[in-house]
């Protein structure tokens, strides 16, 4: 059975490569697999048989599974309600299309890929090197061929407005709080990007804990990033 432009599913399991034939006889479906020489009666309704898919370039969209994106893929077939995906091992997988989130990179649009272009270029030329007088920058520009378009980062490539989320909060402070830092801390949770500026010894590190800790306790997940470790560790 070619499974390039096949999906046969028996009650439900994708089974196109384990299948010799699949034919209509009667009232029935005659199935027989590869492994046995046995021929199986199915009723209609246990069959399911899509043919010649949409191939969906795997370099311009990402896929997500539960919130999780899904990498690895060389091809994207898509049968209208099932998905199917191949991977670079071989390894083949069928999901029910509303069981994925399927985006397509902010980078199919011209306008924001070409300001990416434009800050790629220009790293090559205000990076650090390393020894062999690569540019560090750069090297990270060539990995990042994938954009989210509900990211912060396709928001700026795009040239559109940071977006600002009016929900209500509930609010913790753990860590204790001025009246500046409480509202560095709502706006943060708030809006798409904030920048939070002050001298040494005003509470920065004491808003940047209780960000966290009312992201976590509002089910939201946190990424703690700095240019050096001694900051992170400090957070930590």
């Amino acid at each position: 059975m070619d499974e390039g432009n096949n999906l046969i599913l028996a009650n439900g399991i994708d089974n196109t490569g384990k299948i010799d034939f699949c034919k209509p006889v009667k009232d029935k479906w005659q199935v027989k697999f590869l492994n046995s020489n046995k021929v199986y009666p199915y009723n209609y309704e246990n069959i399911t048989w899509l043919k010649d898919p949409k191939v969906i370039d795997h370099t311009t969209v990402l896929i997500y599974e539960n919130n999780h994106t899904i990498t690895g893929m060389t091809k994207i077939l898509d049968f209208g309600d099932y998905i199917k995906l191949v991977f670079k091992n071989g390894y083949k997988k069928t999901y029910k299309r509303s069981s994925l989130v399927i985006e397509e990179t902010c980078l199919s649009n011209n306008s924001a890929r070409g300001t990416f272009d434009y800050l790629k270029t220009l790293a090559s030329y205000v990076s650090v090197k390393d020894e062999k007088d690569n540019s560090f920058l750069s090297k990270q520009y060539e990995k990042l061929t994938m954009i989210s378009p509900r990211s912060v980062l396709a928001t700026y490539l795009s040239g559109n407005p940071f977006g600002f989320e009016n929900r209500q909060y509930k609010t913790f402070y753990p860590f204790g709080f001025n009246i500046s830092q409480k509202s560095a801390k709502e706006n943060a949770l708030k809006n798409q990007v904030s920048v939070i500026e002050g001298p040494p010894g005003t509470g920065k590190t004491q808003t940047i804990l209780n960000i966290i800790a009312n992201a976590v306790m509002n089910d939201k997940t946190v990424e703690v990033v700095s240019n050096n470790n001694s900051a992170t560790a400090n957070i930590l």
